[in-house]
């Protein structure tokens, strides 16, 4: 936890999250994947962040799918990732 906090108070991160489009996939029309890009390219350029360093951390992506025991665990600690990180989308 304190190694991620010194490494991130020195990178710009971003937290995403959204909403499944259907059950089995989260985007399977790639509405979230279009508009993810856009809103990370819109917040480098209002920051003046270098969009090769920026660390993007998709829950989706971040949060096991197949194993519902892990999969709770990750989600009660959503909070704790977003609080980590320096952007939220």
């Amino acid at each position: 936890y304190d190694h991620f906090l010194e490494w991130g108070a020195t990178v710009p991160t971003v937290f995403i999250s959204h909403q499944w489009l259907a059950p089995d996939e989260p985007d399977p029309e790639g509405h979230h994947w279009r508009a993810t890009l856009e809103a990370c390219r819109l917040l480098c350029a209002d920051q003046n962040i270098d969009p090769k360093t920026l660390h993007v951390w998709i829950d989706y992506c971040s949060i096991p799918q197949r194993n519902a025991r892990l999969q709770r665990l990750a989600v009660e600690t959503l909070a704790v990732y977003a609080s980590l990180c320096t952007h939220f989308i």
